[in-house]
């Protein structure tokens, strides 16, 4: 038989599904109630058999790895997974259901008359401030990079705290870079130049047409999905020549393609720019000017954001690898 598409009301495991609250690339993630115990939680479900663009293997390895990090993480700030089985056709993640949606919708349903779309910046930097501890558990006790924090992949539960969710993308510190399809990278080799890099990152990090925005009611913009605009400089600039050898390979290393939690620190002054005005520090609905602003590392502060927000957000948002703050520092200088 051929799969089918999960619908309203259909009971899958000790589960009976309910509305899509949430699409992906590869998956959908629906309300649900627990039929055994009456609770209300959400489920993601991934399709077996699809394969992305990365070359990093069918989507059921990829949930399979997901889970399997995501089971051994604790923490107020990181949304719990319960549990994960499989029918012949999905992988199904069971999580903690967060009422409130995204950091992504809270700002969207933000509109203060005649002071932009940000967050009234207390609130900001309440929410920043969650954000922080979570990322501090990652990178100091779990030693895992998320590696695509957004608004999008910050979730409220019934409590109003901040959640991180999403981790199939995740990697332990250090962990070599999810590599591409070998045809993929030499297709693009020739042809794109300086922005084959560019384009493994993005392969990387699939999302429906980043960049893009679009007006509300009112003029107002709104944010698309798309990792893009997170993406840390390093890992958009041409792929530079390197001769390091790691000690367990005969293989070329380069040192910007592991794993390194100032991905995620440059990721966190995008998302507290976003908190604080209502937009992204750098965006563009053409990709490769999109990437160049990147590159270049060209924004302005927001005005009246106080001393503290704008140390916070050179400091994140640091073209230095080596110079940008840790979550430490991002940590003591939060409120």
């Amino acid at each position: 038989p051929k799969p089918t598409n999960d619908e309203d009301g259909q009971v899958v495991g000790d589960y009976t599904l309910g509305r899509v609250i949430g699409t992906g690339a590869f998956s959908e993630v629906r309300r649900a109630v627990n039929n055994l115990k009456g609770t209300v939680v959400a489920v993601k479900a991934i399709r077996k058999g699809q394969t992305p663009s990365s070359g990093t293997g069918g989507c059921q390895e990829l949930a399979e790895r997901e889970s399997a990090l995501w089971f051994g993480l604790s923490h107020e700030n990181i949304l719990p997974l319960f549990a994960t089985f499989d029918t012949p056709y999905t992988v199904y993640l069971v999580m903690l259901y967060c009422p409130a949606g995204s950091l992504l919708q809270l700002l969207n349903d933000t509109h203060r008359p005649g002071a932009g779309s940000g967050l009234p910046q207390p609130e900001a930097e309440r929410l920043f401030a969650q954000i922080v501890c979570g990322v501090t558990y990652l990178h100091r006790t779990a030693q895992i990079v998320h590696s695509d924090l957004k608004l999008e992949n910050v979730l409220l539960d019934s409590e109003g705290r901040c959640r991180i969710a999403d981790f199939g993308l995740a990697r332990h510190i250090g962990d070599p870079a999810m590599e591409l399809a070998h045809a993929e990278q030499e297709g693009e080799r020739n042809a794109a130049g300086g922005l084959v890099r560019a384009r493994t990152w993005q392969a990387r990090h699939s999302s429906p047409a980043p960049g893009k925005r679009r007006p509300l009611a009112g003029g107002r913009q709104t944010f698309h999905p798309g990792s893009l605009e997170y993406a840390a400089p390093e890992l958009l600039r041409p792929a530079p020549s390197f001769t390091s050898v790691s000690a367990s390979s005969s293989t070329p290393h380069n040192p910007e393609d592991v794993a390194n939690p100032a991905q995620d620190i440059w990721a966190l002054g995008c998302i507290l720019f976003a908190l604080l005005t209502g937009l992204l520090p750098f965006t563009d609905s053409f990709q490769p000017r999109l990437q160049m602003k990147i590159v270049r590392g060209t924004w302005s502060v927001p005005a009246d954001i106080g001393r503290r927000a704008e140390e916070l957000l050179k400091g994140c948002l640091c073209m230095d690898v080596q110079e940008r703050w840790d979550v430490g520092a991002v940590a003591e200088c939060a409120w």
